[in-house]
């Protein structure tokens, strides 16, 4: 620890002592040593401005200080937040890019030429523009224009409703409120509608398009289309595979080119159609047009109200039939008889004279109709084969149809009646069977094996 020698000690030490203390701070010149000088040592308000260089002096009054605010008295909370609110509003002038604009009130923009006009809006990137309040636009070229809580992000996206969201490329999530647009040039224009994919459009309140140039309507609430060339255009309906079709109330379309054109219609499988309300069409080239038909299988039809076809180019156009097998083969069918006039789609009996109608396909027919009183207390099974010389299905209501045999005509097979029957065709392709009188109230039951002698063309 050097010092100052001590006045009468130190006796030829004085010297020495002396030096080494001067040594402490000097060099052997007698200037001071390097960094002897620090700023606890300098006094304070002893360096003004006079004392400093130019070079000092310029970069000091460059840094951007204008004004500082005064306080006088007791600084106290209040006085402090005053301060700040007046003299560091945070309208921020943006300090990193070009060709900028925050004009709202809290907004910030930063990169090229971006653009946060909104209040609290946030616009970053390239080329941005955040207009709404609570906005935030970012990546380049995007738009958050909604009124409110808009986001746009990627590249040439636009979020236009409230609480929308535009993301990826050319995307658009329209005016309407809280929509959701992601991917490649999808759509999202519905209330809180949701588009994902590549060039899919929901545009139904609620609605969810996603995959490939899928869509929902306007009309369509609720409703969901996926995968590719799907379409749900109805309220609460659902397509999905590729290029199905959904167009009517809570109808299901899905697989490959299916359609569901009526309400609560469900298709699927492969170029199938289910187009009558409650109808459903399953497989390949099937089609359920009747009222709550069903078609299963391939190329099979049930054109009629409630029938049910299923095999192989099977057709079941009589009400309440059920059909199945190998239509250019053999086909069987069930069908319950009804009561009223004879027609084309069903098979009949008149209450008043007890006579059947059986209309038939083209070609050979073998047929077993059982007449039952309701009580079970008589029956008759009535058996028959004919031949309707139509050679189309198109053309089977025009075949002129010839009774090739028939049995069981003459007598009851339960019980005891004197009521016999007769078999005939006419030239309207129908069986016609005629009790000799009307039995009492009765059940008829048609079995039908058609021999396929005549290739069966599904109905349009």
């Amino acid at each position: 620890m050097t010092r100052l020698p001590t006045p009468g000690s130190d006796a030829g030490a004085w010297g020495q002592i002396l030096n080494d203390y001067l040594s402490a701070a000097h060099k052997a010149d007698g200037t001071l040593k390097d960094n002897a000088v620090t700023g606890i040592t300098i006094a304070d308000d002893s360096v003004t401005e006079s004392n400093l260089s130019p070079e000092v002096v310029d970069k000091l009054n460059s840094a951007g200080v204008s004004s500082v605010a005064t306080l006088t008295g007791d600084i106290t909370s209040p006085d402090l937040v005053d301060a700040l609110e007046t003299d560091l509003r945070l309208q921020y002038a943006p300090v990193a890019g070009s060709n900028l604009t925050a004009s709202g009130t809290d907004s910030w923009a930063e990169g090229y030429m971006t653009t946060a006009s909104g209040n609290f809006a946030h616009a970053e990137g390239f080329e941005t523009v955040a207009s709404g309040n609570f906005n935030h636009a970012e990546g380049k070229t995007t738009i958050a224009s909604g009124h409110g809580g808009a986001h746009a992000e990627g590249y040439q996206t636009t979020a236009s409703g409230d609480y929308s969201h535009a993301e990826g490329y050319y995307t658009v999530a329209g005016t309407n409120s809280a929509s959701h647009a992601e991917g490649y040039q999808t759509t999202a224009s519905g209330y809180a509608t949701h588009t994902e994919g590549h060039q899919t459009v929901a545009s139904g309140s609620g609605s969810h398009a996603e995959g490939n140039n899928t869509k929902t309507t306007e009309s369509s609430y609720g409703a969901h289309a996926e995968g590719v060339n799907t379409e749900a255009t109805s309220y609460g309906s659902h397509a999905e595979g590729g290029a199905t079709k959904a167009t009517a109330f809570t109808s299901h379309a899905e697989g490959d080119h299916t359609l569901a054109s009526e309400s609560r219609s469900h298709a699927e499988g492969y170029f199938t159609t289910a187009s009558s309300h409650w109808s459903h069409a399953e497989g390949g080239y099937t089609t359920a047009s009747g009222l709550a038909s069903h078609a299963q299988g391939e190329y099979t039809t049930a054109s009629s109200d409630r029938t049910h076809a299923e095999g192989y180019y099977t057709t079941a156009f009589r009400s309440f039939e059920s059909a199945r097998g190998f239509g250019s083969f053999v086909q069987q069918a069930c069908i319950p008889a009804t009561s009223g006039t004879a027609d084309q789609t069903s098979v009949t009996y008149v209450a008043g004279t007890g006579i059947i109608t059986i209309p038939l396909h083209g070609g050979i027919t073998r047929g077993k109709v059982t007449v039952m009183t309701e009580d079970g207390t008589i029956s008759w099974d009535i058996v028959f084969s004919a031949n309707n010389n139509a050679t189309t299905y198109a053309t089977r209501a025009t075949g002129t149809v010839s009774i090739l045999a028939s049995v069981g005509t003459t007598a009851t097979t339960y019980g005891t009646s004197a009521i016999t029957w007769t078999v005939s065709g006419n030239s309207t392709g129908q069986v016609i069977i005629t009790p000799s009188a009307a039995p009492p109230a009765r059940r008829v039951w048609c079995e039908l094996l058609q021999l396929g002698s005549v290739t069966q063309t599904r109905p349009a």
